[in-house]
């Protein structure tokens, strides 16, 4: 009996000890991020949502703007994340790192983040690269060794009243998914380093042989210039202005789009007329 009683105390008071850890906790925790958080290694827990923004504020922008290297065999170019197109957003990660212990209903799930940032949880910022961003950047800084492949396209010939085609590229290009991940790597701790790129081939979307389609249609297209274009009101067809053909042939653009007949491929399409109407009434 009264080893029973002893058991039951020692459960009683080990339970008693959660409910008041458990308690203390939340009163901490109370309108404050988790204690014990970190945005890749800078502590946040215990602050204020808008405490935390202001402390991770002041090593984004020093992060931001720190230089390292991009460096492949002779090749060494000093950058920062800004110049190759990163973008942090600390207010989103301010906020999920918020939102880890303070949604509304989910008291268990709360309680759970609560004990996990407690004993140390290190949330990776929230952030993107602006892909044009970053391929403008390395085209006009990295030429020699980023080379992407070339498309055939179809180039008017005024003077035989038809299309070219300009042969296909092939290229070498900068390995993005390698230099994504080793960014990531940047950003998650918050610590520059020097990366080493790896080249990888490019292969041309659009071959010279792709291009007949797109040539037939742009071809049917020009043979309509002039081209009227009419609006209705009151039931009246009325002309609004002309398309002549040098007009059309300078809005007229090519794009690549899945083949009809290979989907694994890609053909070489002329933009749909609704476009090119587009681009003309803007100008």
């Amino acid at each position: 009996m009264k080893k029973g009683f002893r058991n039951f105390l020692i459960i009683a008071t080990i339970l008693l000890a959660i409910a008041v850890f458990l308690a203390a906790l939340n009163i901490a925790n109370s309108n404050k991020i988790n204690w014990g958080m970190e945005v890749a290694g800078v502590a946040i827990g215990s602050l204020t949502p808008q405490a935390a923004w202001e402390k991770l504020e002041i090593n984004h922008r020093y992060l931001i703007e720190k230089d390292f290297y991009l460096i492949y065999e002779n090749y060494k170019l000093k950058v920062n994340l800004k110049s190759l197109g990163v973008e942090i957003n600390i207010s989103k990660t301010v906020n999920l790192a918020f939102e880890r212990g303070h949604q509304e209903g989910k008291f268990f799930l709360n309680q759970w983040w609560q004990i996990g940032s407690f004993f140390g949880y290190n949330l990776e910022p929230i952030w993107k690269i602006s892909e044009d961003k970053l391929e403008k950047f390395l085209k006009e800084n990295l030429s020699a060794i980023h080379q992407p492949a070339r498309n055939s396209i179809l180039v008017y010939d005024r003077k035989k009243q038809d299309f070219t085609i300009a042969p296909n590229r092939a290229g070498v290009v900068i390995n993005k998914e390698k230099l994504r991940k080793d960014l990531s790597k940047i950003v998650s701790k918050f610590q520059t380093a020097d990366i080493q790129l790896s080249l990888m081939d490019d292969r041309p979307e659009v071959v010279e042989t792709e291009t007949e389609k797109a040539r037939q249609q742009a071809l049917n297209l020009l043979k309509k210039a002039p081209i009227a274009l009419t609006v209705i009101i009151d039931n009246k067809t009325k002309q609004i202005e002309t398309m002549d053909k040098e007009t059309v042939l300078n809005l007229m653009d090519f794009v690549a789009v899945p083949d009809e007949t290979n989907p694994q491929n890609k053909a070489l399409m002329r933009k749909k007329s609704r476009t090119i109407l587009f681009c003309f009434l803007r100008r």
